[in-house]
């Protein structure tokens, strides 16, 4: 009995008391992917239009990450929230709002080289269901993209990187390597878990996809990573998705109603999009890892790893 109960601790619990990091990381997974999913069921259940059912959904993500940050840190990470990459500062602000404009800048330069070579043409200008409630409906869908950022970076970012850090640290690991090691970690489990869950049009490359899935999830962590906290991260995600859906490539077909201010009628294929076209995503994902490096040493006045998210200071 006592070496079943040592084999079970060893297994669930380090050295420092603490649920091992690999369990903390995929408890995190399990509770806020479950609360999003259960989510959108009841959502669907009680018919809710399909406008809003994005929306809806990533409000019970948020509320699930909230639930799970408040469990973790309180019972089971044994952290204040700050550790995770919420040390609200002006600083934090500053970085939210860079992140922001840089997400925009990327998928302007993904736009302004897919309408260069000819790969989309312009179908309508500032367009949706009712031209009068164009700005506010700009607004809702923009609050929609947001509460993906905050989610997804807290889980992704926030949570699996700070504890794979401090798992790879126990293995004797440099805090450089834990680091880089935790990033890459992440990076593989955002794009891979896109696969299932990401929309994906037909015809469209899954392996492009993917691909792109994982670069992304490399850029944003990239920010986390040098910054140590989530402001640029969930600036950058908010708007990448903003700016791809709302902003420079809206639905052609208007289906789902929502506002576009650059509604495209692509050339090659009918459901071509930006994301799965590396020819334009490479040279977007290099702007972005650019200005990112350019901001972090501007602000920072050098450009190094936030070695501190592999330290649990209890």
């Amino acid at each position: 009995m006592t070496n079943v109960k040592n084999l079970f601790k060893s297994v669930f619990f380090g050295s420092d008391t603490r649920l091992r990091a690999f369990w903390r990381i995929t408890l995190s997974i399990v509770l806020v992917m479950g609360g999003l999913i259960l989510g959108s069921v009841l959502l669907m259940k009680i018919n809710t239009p399909d406008f809003w059912i994005p929306i809806f959904s990533h409000l019970f993500g948020v509320a699930s990450l909230l639930g799970c940050i408040y469990l973790l840190a309180n019972y089971i990470d044994k952290r204040p929230l700050s550790e995770y990459g919420f040390n609200f500062s002006l600083v934090w602000w500053n970085d939210l709002l860079v992140g922001a404009l840089t997400g925009i800048v990327m998928m302007g330069a993904a736009f302004a080289i897919s309408y260069s070579f000819g790969k989309v043409n312009i179908q309508a200008w500032i367009s949706s269901s009712d031209g009068e409630l164009f700005l506010p409906w700009l607004l809702v869908v923009l609050f929609g993209w947001t509460l993906v950022g905050i989610w997804e970076e807290s889980l992704f970012r926030g949570i699996f990187i700070k504890n794979a850090a401090e798992g790879f640290t126990s293995l004797n690991l440099s805090s450089s390597l834990a680091l880089f090691s935790a990033w890459v970690t992440s990076t593989l489990v955002f794009g891979l878990l896109h696969v299932p869950l990401g929309t994906v049009a037909e015809g469209v490359s899954m392996l492009n996809m993917l691909i792109i899935w994982l670069a992304l999830g490399g850029v944003l962590g990239l920010a986390y990573i040098l910054t140590g906290e989530l402001a640029f991260p969930i600036g950058l995600h908010a708007t990448i998705n903003f700016a791809t859906n709302n902003l420079f490539f809206g639905d052609p077909k208007g289906s789902s109603n929502t506002p576009a201010l650059i509604r495209i009628q692509p050339t090659e294929f009918a459901n071509w999009t930006p994301h799965a076209d590396l020819s334009v995503m490479v040279p977007v994902i290099i702007i972005g890892c650019g200005l990112i490096l350019g901001w972090v040493y501007l602000r920072r006045g050098h450009v190094r790893l936030h070695t501190a998210l592999t330290i649990w200071d209890n």
